[in-house]
């Protein structure tokens, strides 16, 4: 009986450039290559990526492809032998192309017309073409074929085709051709063998040293032979070979199985002679999509890739499911178990051929063929509709059989067949409450079985205890909840010998006679429980109908803590209809969506479908036999998986494209796994990245993880996404990273990284800001030059003021009044009005010479500090008030004595200074007077006090002095308090600011004090 292969289908139709494959290749870094007719076709796992005459390739047929140990590319196409530039232009021109030609110099179009390559052990590039072998070589930096002449005939063109080229461990070159073997030694030598040197036949396709150095040749007619490279001789021929005659390619995979493509199938060569039962051969019948055979490779993941002549490419999962399928008589597998023998049982449908009607049977599995049977006691019986779990055999060997009558019991068999013929010990029927449809069979570890039934009345629970004549009806129990419509739908045993059933909704445990209901408020999913299921580890696993999965790690225990698994957790579908566990530990979780394959200690998950050979996805039963292998029974047949322990590969990262502000930038074809990109310019602030992980696993996903160096240093959240977009980054240095992570959780070790820099706008560069900040210094100093001059200006021009009122205005003032005086003198008995009208001139002489005096004072700039104005103003005090008797005190702090005041602040607190002496002097009948000036912080503060008899500062006055201290106090922004009232003295406290400045117009707004004093403020208006 054929069995139907893991094979998966990938034509133009997924993206392949074209459904004729000539060759393949996997590279260094795990692409797949496909030499088509119309173009080079690369694969990641995933997706296609093709390049043809668009790209620049001379010609559309590709035969061969061939990565050098340099990691140069070279393809053989039907113009010319061409070299692979991965980032190279796309433009078919010019040097720096993507694909260069290099052409024999023969000019012979047949020479052009090249078909296979190779690198010998010291580099050399062998090139077979339709007209006879040519090897490149390399003089003053140019490549160029040359004629390698080996004695080919040429009596027809034909004669003169290289079909493949093969150099054994001893260094010799072995070329197969339409005229037999020809083999070039590494001294030049050149033999020629043919049939009559025991070759099969002349004509040779292809040539294979396996991995223990046995040599082999494939022909047209005759199949396959192995030979000696050293004597030459054929050992064993193919001739008796009824099956495969053309050979297309012989292969070797990484686990030693030895694969033939063929024009009529794929052979497995199992060893030994290569004939009869040691070569298996796949055909359509199998699953293969084509019968004619072209080329075989391998990928990553150990998968072997069969490339056809014109039905695009297969791969055969290496571990894949073997299904049996309505081809091979299976239309359903809806239950299995296994017999004392080993044998393989199975109960579901058997396809009746070309017949549409398909018989509810049994089956045994013996070898590849299946024997199905009825029991006679069972052939005229209802079999029923429910096949799952109603068949079992018993500790004791005993057969129970669920039908749609009851129960059948069969006595002890070995072999499942032999009830085929075997009476009954006994039917529970009618007399045990049984004549209706079993649900469920079950035996506990006591050997008692459990039997639910199922009914449009009332379904039913029934327990069957070794010894008893009928079981006993348990659906009333305590505990237990109606089963009028709450099914026992799944039964499974805790390593403590609870029993435990799975209802619609919740379940029940069995523990010391008793029944306990729990339900989705304690813990389980919500929705009928379809299956319990006791792992290795003793923990329970509850598969819902509609919300997925929860394991019970302690089910002994009274206080129950779930966990659950759904697709939040990635599997593919919240409908659990069947699960099973690997001899790992692995759990396999049919849903609605295909099988899922749970790793309970890293809950990665991996997903298979009918992609990986599955033939359905509908999940009816899984079972795992004493040998390890997993069998699976769905609505389109049943499935065998031998799980390997070994994980998925660990999956190589790496960026496939590239676009900055939507224009595509040049990346290589393999792919880069470093990439750097030169300064972007401002505006080109949006990047997208193409990566891809490279994984050839059947039901493998990849997800990906990024991030992004000068925004975010923590990884994304794993995504299926193969492309990034950042848009609008800022200006600044990046560092891209992504990684891949594998269904086993296995991470990319190295991550693929891309580094690029937006530049800023000029005016925020470096170059831009620097010498902007040296023009501002040079501009400030520019400034203070200027101000340092002009000061020093100001200040000549005031010391020359100073000196000119000083010498020539006061001097001619001084003058004036000595000569008034004098005249006065003279006229004063005679011309008594003269005489006065000349002492008024003499006294307003003098006091125009003390403001004089004043003025030089203020606007010479060697008095531009505070002793000077404490001086002047000590000297002032002294002659209005010593000769008055007035006893005063003037104080100022000796470290603050060199402060420097500007003219305007000195001229104008001296001027207050003297209006408020003036005033004392005048009004306050004071004896004592005390005077501070001191600088706090930014002010100069000068405090003026008497202990005179003091006045209401609300009584209306007729003179100015108060007036003109506000108003000076205004000016320089500064303010003014008086205190004073009867018989209490007066204080004048003066506070402006040190800086010099252009004060605004001022107002001062008077603040009744207590005890009849008041403040003058002088704010701002």
């Amino acid at each position: 009986m054929p069995q139907h292969l893991p094979l998966k289908t990938f034509t133009s139709a997924d993206g392949l450039a074209n459904d004729q494959i000539n060759k393949m290749l996997r590279d260094s870094r795990g692409f797949l290559w496909f030499c088509t007719e119309e173009g080079l076709s690369r694969f990641d796992g995933y997706t296609f990526v093709n390049f043809g005459t668009a790209e620049g390739l001379p010609a559309p047929d590709v035969n061969d492809i061939l990565e050098t140990r340099k990691d140069v590319f070279w393809i053989a196409t039907g113009r010319g032998l061409v070299k692979f530039n991965p980032l190279g232009r796309r433009e078919p021109r010019g040097a720096d192309a993507m694909f260069v030609p290099i052409l024999p110099e023969d000019g012979n179009p047949r020479s052009r017309n090249t078909n296979v390559l190779l690198e010998d052990r010291s580099g050399v590039l062998w090139v077979g073409t339709l007209n006879g072998l040519f090897r490149l070589e390399e003089a003053n930096g140019r490549q160029s074929l040359h004629y390698v002449e080996i004695g080919l005939p040429n009596d027809y063109p034909e004669q003169r085709f290289i079909s493949d080229l093969l150099e054994d461990r001893s260094g010799s070159l072995w070329i197969a051709t339409p005229s037999g073997l020809f083999c070039r030694r590494p001294n030049g030598r050149v033999e020629h063998f043919t049939k009559h040197d025991g070759l099969p036949m002349d004509y040779l396709h292809c040539l294979l040293e396996d991995r223990d150095g046995h040599l082999w040749g494939g022909t047209r007619e005759h199949g396959f032979f192995r030979f000696a490279a050293d004597p030459f001789g054929v050992e064993m021929r193919s001739a008796e070979l009824s099956g495969p005659k053309w050979i297309s390619q012989q292969f070797q995979g990484s686990d030693g199985r030895f694969w033939t493509a063929t024009s009529t199938g794929l052979v497995e060569y199992l060893g030994g002679e290569p004939a009869g039962p040691n070569l298996r051969t796949y055909t359509t019948e199998n699953g293969l999509n084509h019968r004619d055979l072209t080329t075989l490779t391998e990928d990553l993941a150990g998968n072997l890739w069969i490339g056809t002549s014109g039905a695009g490419v297969a791969r055969l999962a290496r571990d894949g499911f073997i299904t049996f399928g309505e081809r091979e008589g299976v239309a359903s597998a809806d239950a299995f178990l296994q017999d004392a023998e080993g044998g393989v049982c199975i109960r579901g449908y058997r396809s009746a051929g070309s017949d549409t009607a398909v018989k509810h049977m049994f089956a045994r599995l013996e070898g590849e063929d299946i024997r199905w049977f009825v029991p006679d006691a069972m052939k005229n019986v209802d079999l029923g509709w429910v096949i799952e779990n109603v068949t079992l055999q018993t500790r004791t060997g005993e057969w129970w059989i669920g039908t749609g009558e009851g129960v059948f019991r069969f006595p002890p068999a070995k072999n499942f067949s032999d009830l085929s013929h075997a009476r009954p010990l006994a039917v529970y029927a009618k007399q045990a409450g049984l004549a209706t449809q079993i649900y469920r069979l079950f035996e506990d570890s006591r050997g008692c079985l459990w039997i639910a039934t199922v009914s449009s009345v009332a379904n039913g629970l029934y327990l069957w205890e070794p010894g008893m004549d009928v079981p006993k009806n348990m659906a009333n129990s305590p505990g237990l909840p109606s089963l009028k419509g709450n099914l026992p739908r799944s039964f499974a045993e805790d390593r403590s010998g609870n029993v435990w059933i799975g209802l619609g909704p919740g379940a029940a445990r069995f523990r010391d006679g008793k029944f306990q209901l729990y339900s989705s408020k304690d813990g389980l999913p919500e929705g009928g429980i379809q299956q319990i299921y006791a792992d290795g580890r003793g923990r329970l696993w509850f598969a819902s109908g509609t919300n997925g999965l929860a394991r019970l790690d302690h089910p002994e225990s009274d206080r129950l803590a779930f966990a659950r698994y759904s697709t939040a957790q990635g599997l593919s579908s919240n409908l659990i209809s069947t699960l099973i566990e690997d001899e790992y530990g692995r759990m396999y979780v049919g849903t609605g969506r295909g099988l899922d394959r749970l790793d309970p200690a890293s809950t990665h998950v991996k997903h298979f479908t009918t992609g990986d050979g599955l033939p359905s996805v509908s999940f009816r039963s899984a079972f795992r036999d004493r040998s390890g292998k997993l069998w699976f029974g769905t609505g389109g047949g049943l499935s065998r998986l031998s799980p390997a322990h070994g994980k998925s590969p660990v999956p190589k990262i790496l960026i496939t494209g590239l676009r900055v502000s939507g224009f595509p930038l040049a990346v290589s074809a393999f792919g880069e796994s470093n990439l750097s990109l030169p300064a972007l310019k401002p505006a080109e602030n949006q990047v997208q990245i193409d990566f891809a992980g490279l994984s050839f696993e059947p039901g493998e996903t990849l997800r990906y993880q990024y991030k992004l160096e000068g925004t975010n240093e923590d990884w994304s959240v794993l995504t299926d996404a193969r492309t990034v977009n950042f848009a609008y980054l800022a200006p600044g240095a990046y560092r891209f990273q992504v990684r891949a992570e594998n269904s086993d959780g296995a991470i990319s070790p190295v991550p693929a990284t891309l580094a690029f820099e937006i530049l800023s706008p000029f005016w925020r560069r470096g170059w831009f800001l620097t010498s902007a900040f040296l023009a501002a210094v040079l501009l400030g100093y520019a400034l203070h030059l200027y101000r340092v001059q002009r000061s020093l200006e100001l200040e000549r021009v005031r010391t020359r003021i100073a000196a000119d009122l000083h010498d020539d205005i006061g001097s001619n003032l001084t003058q004036i009044a000595i000569l008034s005086e004098v005249a006065n003198s003279q006229l004063r008995e005679e011309h008594t009005e003269a005489g006065d009208l000349l002492s008024s001139i003499a006294q307003i002489s003098r006091e125009s010479v003390s403001s004089m005096s004043d003025i030089v004072w203020a606007i010479n700039p060697k008095r531009d500090s505070l002793v000077d104005l404490a001086r002047r103003m000590k000297r002032f005090a002294n002659e209005v008030l010593t000769p008055r008797g007035i006893e005063f005190h003037f104080r100022v702090p000796e470290s603050d004595q060199d402060l420097k005041l500007g003219a305007d602040i000195r001229r104008d607190v001296f001027l207050v200074f003297k209006e408020a002496l003036n005033n004392a002097v005048r009004h306050s009948r004071c004896a004592k007077m005390s005077i501070t000036l001191r600088p706090d912080h930014s002010w100069l503060v000068l405090t003026v006090t008497d202990d005179g008899r003091g006045f209401d500062p609300s009584a209306p006055r007729d003179g100015q002095g108060l007036e003109n201290i506000r108003r000076r106090a205004a000016g320089l922004g500064g303010t003014l308090q008086l205190h004073s009232g009867p018989r209490t003295g007066t204080e004048i406290t003066l506070r402006v600011p040190l800086r010099a400045h252009a004060a605004p117009p001022m107002q001062a707004r008077y603040i009744p004090c207590v005890n009849s004093q008041e403040t003058y403020s002088v704010t701002k208006v």
